[in-house]
């Protein structure tokens, strides 16, 4: 696995992406939804941040939340959401045995206001981005606390700017990238071993073996 460093920061925004386990669309099933938005609730009390905007589909979800000043430290929050979701569910569904959730989570921290209007409208984007809707409001999303109230109001959000060169969203499949990395890590010692074998005083050029290996990596 790779030595991933998560940017904490004391008061920070963030923009996680959780995504199910093998894009299984639990949150097809409405006891499934409000599974999540019961522990993600639980957690809120008793270990505080604000939520800012979600969106609940099918197969992952977008959360952007700020942490109480003194405090940086989202992880446990978030692990905390997907382990509550996940015993709920697994009761719903009958089977104690199911992954619920990809090993890992996506995390962004908002660097400054245009990042956090980006990473805003993109969360009541994304229902009309997969194809789920073609309005922006979407029953499982933050777009009704903010909009849902405002008469004849209909929201104006230029997809073109959602662009994946600059921001990744974390939509991919991370079991596969891990996969992928613990694969080339293992090619990668088979051939230093065979270097070592051969009894070469020199170091290996691995340059181009590594850039071979970029072309194989899941991009999202």
């Amino acid at each position: 696995m790779p030595n991933f460093i998560r940017n904490y920061v004391a008061g920070g925004t963030y923009f996680f992406t959780l995504v199910t386990s093998k894009r299984t669309h639990y949150f097809d099933d409405k006891r499934c939804v409000e599974a999540f938005l019961s522990a993600f609730s639980a957690v809120q009390r008793y270990h505080h941040f604000d939520l800012i905007a979600y969106c609940i589909l099918p197969d992952h979800i977008h959360l952007l939340i700020t942490l109480d000043i003194a405090d940086h430290d989202f992880s446990s929050r978030i692990k905390e959401i997907k382990k509550k979701t996940t015993a709920a569910i697994r009761g719903i569904l009958g089977n104690p045995a199911i992954d619920v959730w990809q090993g890992r989570f996506w995390e962004h921290t908002i660097r400054d206001q245009g990042d956090f209007k980006h990473c805003f409208d993109y969360i009541h984007y994304n229902p009309v981005k997969h194809g789920l809707s073609d309005t922006f409001d979407w029953q499982w999303s933050s777009y009704w606390e903010y909009y849902g109230k405002i008469e004849d109001y209909s929201l104006e959000i230029d997809s073109k700017v959602f662009k994946k060169g600059k921001y990744s969203y974390g939509e991919g499949r991370v079991d596969k990238r891990r996969k992928d990395f613990s694969q080339g890590k293992k090619r990668l010692n088979v051939l230093r071993l065979a270097f070592v074998m051969s009894g070469s005083k020199a170091e290996p050029d691995l340059r181009k073996w590594v850039s071979i290996q970029r072309k194989d990596q899941v991009r999202v």
